[in-house]
């Protein structure tokens, strides 16, 4: 129920299109790692569907991030403007959808600059300039393409690029070893820990596809820190592990752990 209610919550008053591709990534973690939570959590979606039935029954106005009048074909349209339908509209699903023209338009000037010059692809254009032409009435510049990983390769190129998945995959590798280890050992809360980091990894990272996640502080801090703890107590168990089992190291040990 409290699941239900949060859901409810995100997708009922701030209104983010980014919301659903979250709750996706998040279904697919659950999908993997604890189905029957998966399950439990599916049963708040009839609950969400007599929700709405309520709301537009009885014309109850919830005041959200984009309209206050909410109903099944809203979250429909809303869906679709995450590729850009509904700017031929009127409203605030219009003026959503009308953001994804303008933000490709960024990422296609982004790479044209990168592959016009083989430098600039393989370094990047550098942290010295802003990365759109696109100016708000006040006249101030938009610096980041609200795209994190497209921010990733503008600034540091291929190499910076390859370097930032390489160490995402690590995160989310120790992370899994982490989860799935102490969960075998009857390490609950470490198991827990572990997961509401991939969760919360899974959430910001699903948030980057539309939004300059990394480029936020209150993004990024927590992200690279609670990694940090999940990397400590991956070298804490994998030292466990090799005083266990000394002919052998320790991070085949933690792998043959792993599924």
């Amino acid at each position: 129920m409290a699941a239900g209610f949060l859901i409810a919550f995100a997708m009922i008053v701030l209104q983010k299109r980014t919301t659903y591709l979250q709750l996706a990534g998040l279904a697919a973690l659950l999908l993997y790692v604890r189905p029957r939570a998966l399950s439990r959590l599916g049963i708040t979606l009839p609950l969400l569907g007599f929700a709405l039935l309520v709301i537009t029954a009885f014309d109850i106005r919830i005041s959200g991030r984009l309209t206050s009048e909410i109903s099944l074909s809203f979250f429909l349209d809303h869906l679709l403007a995450i590729v850009g339908i509904g700017t031929d509209e009127q409203g605030a699903i219009a003026d959503a959808a009308s953001g994804v023209p303008l933000r490709l338009h960024w990422w296609t000037r982004i790479y044209e600059q990168l592959t016009s010059d083989p430098i600039a692809l393989i370094g990047g254009l550098g942290y010295g300039i802003p990365l759109t032409d696109f100016r708000d009435t006040l006249g101030v510049v938009t610096r980041e393409p609200h795209n994190s990983v497209i921010s990733v390769v503008a600034r540091l190129g291929l190499i910076g690029l390859l370097s930032w998945i390489w160490i995402v995959m690590a995160f989310f590798r120790a992370g899994f070893q982490v989860y799935w280890i102490s969960r075998r050992r009857g390490y609950d809360e470490i198991s827990r820990l572990a997961l509401l980091v991939i969760a919360f990894a899974i959430l910001t990272l699903v948030g980057c596809v539309g939004e300059d996640n990394m480029e936020k502080p209150f993004f990024a801090i927590p992200f690279y820190t609670l990694w940090g703890f999940i990397l400590r107590i991956a070298y804490q168990l994998r030292g466990e592990v090799a005083g266990e089992y000394p002919a052998a190291a320790g991070l085949r040990i933690a792998r043959s752990e792993y599924p």
